[in-house]
């Protein structure tokens, strides 16, 4: 297995999308900046997206493709109502949580607002990125609701990372085959996987990271 070596952080991404898995324009969501974010505090500080990397203590790795567009009935998609739990979590921890959203791309959100990918899940995509920012004592939360487009190329690519990587499953109860990847996922790097009915995100990614402020 062929890993990249990089220092940690030194090739973070520092614009405002950082992309792997293929090429994309700017969406408004990508653009948006709020409290608690990367990009928020960068700006708070004075200084630039890569400065700020050096703070951040979680990456929150997204699934964003097709299937998080379902509705969960009540108006909302399991996508919008993530999105909220993952505002709450920066404003509770500001500066502490970067983003990576990923479908058939992977996509760095410093401004804390994840964009809607769609189409399907490349997960190993989205561990590449995040893993341009990896470091001995960085935590990984991968929050998805099935399996990825290549299981082999996820463990392979969560393989190349020093920090743990924990799991939040927000599929339905039938999908087995999705939360028993997630649980290898996670225990593969003795992390921690959890069963979440989308709304308790926020919490559970708290308590992932030894309590925080709630």
């Amino acid at each position: 297995m062929a890993c990249a070596v990089t220092e940690a952080r030194r090739n973070a991404p520092g614009g405002a999308g950082g992309t792997q898995g293929g090429s994309h324009e700017m969406t408004k969501s990508e653009s948006a900046i709020i409290r608690g974010s990367v990009s928020a505090t960068a700006q708070a500080a004075g200084h630039g997206i890569a400065q700020s990397l050096l703070a951040v203590d979680a990456i929150v790795v997204l699934d964003s493709s097709g299937s998080m567009g379902s509705s969960m009935g009540d108006g909302r998609t399991k996508f919008s109502v993530a999105c909220d739990e993952l505002a709450r979590l920066q404003a509770r921890m500001p500066g502490r949580v970067a983003i990576v959203s990923f479908g058939s791309t992977a996509q760095f959100a410093p401004g804390g607002v994840p964009p809607f990918v769609g189409g399907g899940t490349d997960m190993a995509a989205a561990l590449r990125l995040a893993g341009t920012m990896d470091a001995e004592d960085m935590r990984f939360i991968v929050v998805s609701d099935g399996i990825p487009d290549s299981e082999a190329a996820a463990l392979e690519a969560a393989a190349c990372l020093r920090g743990q990587i924990d799991t939040i499953f927000i599929g339905g109860e039938d999908n087995t085959a999705g939360r028993r990847f997630l649980e290898r996922l996670a225990h593969a790097s003795r992390g921690q996987s959890v069963a979440d009915v989308v709304g308790h995100l926020s919490v559970h990614t708290i308590k992932m990271l030894g309590g925080g402020q709630q």
